[in-house]
């Protein structure tokens, strides 16, 4: 069924021991896909491995967040069937074996070639989207979003250990990170002056505002931070006022 799909790709081994399997591989173990190669004329008969090609494939120069959590969810179903497949830029895919035989895998295996299906596990999908976004804040965003808030305002803020309020205010937002691209992730509408200001607030009122650094306050930094001063009523000794 696969093979005439053409989803199941008959490969084989090298002739070079040093990059053949020391043993058969069994479902659930992890090999280089530049150590598959196709068969000669595309026999069957002749494979010893069945490269599988379809939306659960992909690297760093392709493929996508469906096709990352296709190839994820599937082989953590179906580990005593698929050989998980690795290689350079972080590419990943999938296998199958000469004994394969599941008639179910194989239909759904189809219906998502065939595009009659986008996700495997749509759970499974939401799951990366956050775990991109929570790797987006440790790696890039934490730092970006503290120059546009700093921007916005004028003032001099620091968003450290201010995670929880950056995803409490997402959801008041009704913000929901996006994919983008094959690795990436997005945040709509978090550079707009809603989400600043309202950031700002948060991270002021948490402390994370540097009270020696309010000389360049924008229109917006003099209401925030005037007003933060004005509710709060407790300017530290070491604080200038504003008025």
């Amino acid at each position: 069924m696969l093979i005439e799909a053409k989803i199941a790709i008959p490969c084989g081994f090298s002739e070079y021991e040093a990059i053949r399997p020391r043993q058969p591989l069994e479902g659930g173990d992890r090999w280089h896909m530049g150590h598959v190669f196709n068969v000669w004329n595309d026999d069957p008969a002749e494979a010893e491995i069945f490269d599988l090609s379809g939306p659960w494939s992909g690297s760093d120069y392709g493929g996508c967040d469906i096709t990352e959590s296709n190839q994820r969810s599937l082989f953590r179903d179906h580990q005593d069937t698929f050989v998980n497949l690795y290689g350079g830029h972080s590419s990943y895919g999938l296998a199958i074996l000469p004994n394969f035989d599941n008639d179910d895998l194989a239909d759904e295996l189809l219906a998502l070639a065939r595009g009659a299906v986008t996700f495997y596990d749509s759970d499974d999908h939401s799951k990366l989207i956050d775990e991109r976004a929570e790797q987006a804040w440790d790696s890039y965003l934490r730092m970006d979003l503290q120059s546009k808030v700093g921007e916005f305002t004028g003032a001099a803020v620091c968003l450290d250990n201010t995670e929880q309020l950056f995803w409490k205010l997402l959801g008041e937002h009704e913000i929901y990170p996006e994919a983008e691209g094959h690795r990436d992730v997005t945040f709509p509408r978090i550079d707009e002056p809603e989400f600043l200001a309202d950031m700002a607030r948060a991270v002021i009122a948490d402390g994370g505002l540097d009270g020696w650094k309010l000389c360049d306050l924008t229109h917006e930094g003099y209401e925030i931070v005037g007003r933060w001063m004005a509710e709060d009523y407790a300017i530290p000794a070491d604080h200038p006022a504003l008025f």
